[in-house]
């Protein structure tokens, strides 16, 4: 009896490490795919910190041709703004001009007509 409880005792220890050879086995492929998994999860974040990298740097040319195509437009715009102010100067200058050049009775009489043309508008906008 004492051998059978001995080969019995003998059998359930074999049977337990058995057992736990077996759980330390798939503990062993769980922490391999925990470790695959792991990996995988990094690699999916630094690609999409990429990818956002790369948004971002498009945005910000994006941002940079458009504030550099608004400086340009807004420069031409001075540019014809101050092209007219000049030309309307000149016309101005060449009405001047042309009021003073002829006899002394025709800029008298021009100029009295421009000051009741003058006094006129103003009579009409009260």
């Amino acid at each position: 009896i004492e051998a059978v409880r001995k080969m019995h005792a003998k059998l359930l220890k074999e049977s337990e490490e058995l057992q736990y050879n077996r759980w330390q086995g798939r503990t062993k492929d769980h922490d391999d795919k925990i470790a695959r998994s792991r990996c995988v999860k990094r690699e999916m974040c630094e690609l999409m910190m990429n990818a956002a990298a790369a948004r971002q740097a498009v945005l910000e040319t994006n941002r940079r041709r458009i504030l550099k195509e608004q400086a340009e437009r807004q420069a031409k715009r001075m540019e014809q703004e101050t092209e007219r102010q000049t030309n309307a100067e000149k016309k101005r200058q060449d009405v001047r001009t042309e009021r003073c050049v002829g006899k002394p009775r025709l800029r008298v009489a021009r100029e009295i007509s421009r000051k009741q043309a003058l006094r006129l508008e103003r009579i009409r906008s009260m």
